[in-house]
C-alpha cells in the first residue's frame, strides 16, 4: 500500500515471539533474550505511533497471527479501536514458498536454515478471525491473495471501503528498487520480499496448482502435510473473503 498519509509497521510481534523474554520459537534461540522485546512494550509502541502532531491518518501494522498463539486478548485489550483484516494466500502457494525460503542461501545465513510446519500460522490466523468476530468487530476484512492479483484496483477499492481509508489510484503501483523502510529490520529480511521489490505493482502468477500427487513427488512429507493440515483452515477464511461484483 502506498499512500502518504499511512505509516506502516511490518511485523513488531515477531521481535516478542523470536526474541523476547517471551519467546515461543526455537529458531534463534542461540541469541540472546532481549528483554524489552516483551508483547506489552510492543503494543505500547505501536499505539504511541503518530501521536506527534505528524500528518499520519493511519497506522497499518501487518502481522503474523501465530506471533500472538494464545495472546489474542491483547487484541481486545490493546487495539479494540483497530479494524482488523486478513490477507491469506492458497496453503499449496504459501507453504511451498515458505518452504522455498528455508532453502535460499541469503536466509538460511540469518538462522531461517530449516521449514518450520508451525509457522505455517493457517489455523492461528482462523482462530484469531474468529476471536475479532466474536469480541471486536462482526465484519473483519478478509482478502484472497489471489483475487487481490488478478484484480488489484477493484481489491484495493473493496479493501479500503472495508477498513476506512480512502483509496487512491497510486496504491497498487510502487518504484521498482526501493526497500520500504518497515521492511529493513535485518539485512537478511530483504531477501524475503526481493519478488516485490524488483517489481512495480502486482503481478497474477501463472504457476498451476501443484496436484496432490506432484506435491508428494516434488516436495518433503512434512511439507505436504502442513498444506494438507491447514487447507480446512484456509477454505473457512476463503469463505468468508471479499467478493467482487461482476
Amino acid at each position: 500500500m502506498s499512500l502518504s498519509t499511512v505509516q506502516v509497521i511490518s511485523e513488531p510481534f515477531k521481535f516478542a515471539y523470536f526474541f523476547g523474554p517471551e519467546r515461543q520459537s526455537r529458531r534463534y534461540e542461540a541469541k540472546a533474550i532481549d528483554r524489552t522485546m516483551n508483547y506489552k512494550s510492543i503494543a505500547k509502541s505501536i499505539l504511541n505511533r503518530g501521536t506527534a502532531g505528524d500528518a499520519t491518518d493511519v497506522i497499518f501494522v501487518k502481522d503474523m497471527a501465530f506471533y500472538l498463539k494464545g495472546r489474542l486478548e491483547m487484541l481486545e485489550e490493546w487495539f479494540h479501536d483497530a479494524k482488523h483484516s486478513f490477507l491469506i494466500r492458497d496453503p499449496n502457494k504459501a507453504i511451498i514458498s515458505l518452504f522455498r525460503v528455508s532453502q535460499n542461501p541469503e536466509i538460511q545465513a540469518s538462522g531461517w536454515d530449516y521449514f518450520d510446519p508451525d509457522e505455517a500460522g493457517y489455523q492461528e490466523l482462523h482462530e484469531m478471525y474468529e476471536y475479532v468476530k466474536t469480541n471486536i468487530d462482526a465484519d473483519p476484512v478478509v482478502v484472497d491473495a489471489d483475487d487481490l492479483l488478478s484484480s488489484p484496483k477493484k481489491m484495493m477499492k473493496a479493501y479500503c471501503q472495508g477498513v476506512g481509508i480512502q483509496y487512491e489510484d497510486h496504491m497498487t503501483s510502487w518504484k521498482a528498487g526501493e526497500v520500504p523502510a518497515p521492511w529493513i529490520w535485518d539485512e537478511a529480511c530483504v531477501s524475503w520480499y526481493s519478488n516485490a521489490v524488483n517489481s512495480s505493482g502486482f503481478i497474477k502468477e501463472d504457476r498451476n496448482e501443484n496436484s496432490s500427487n506432484e506435491l508428494w513427488v516434488t516436495y518433503p512429507d512434512d511439507v505436504v502435510k502442513a498444506i494438507e493440515d491447514n487447507r480446512p483452515f484456509y477454505e473457512k477464511l476463503y469463505s468468508a473473503r471479499v467478493r467482487l461484483e461482476n
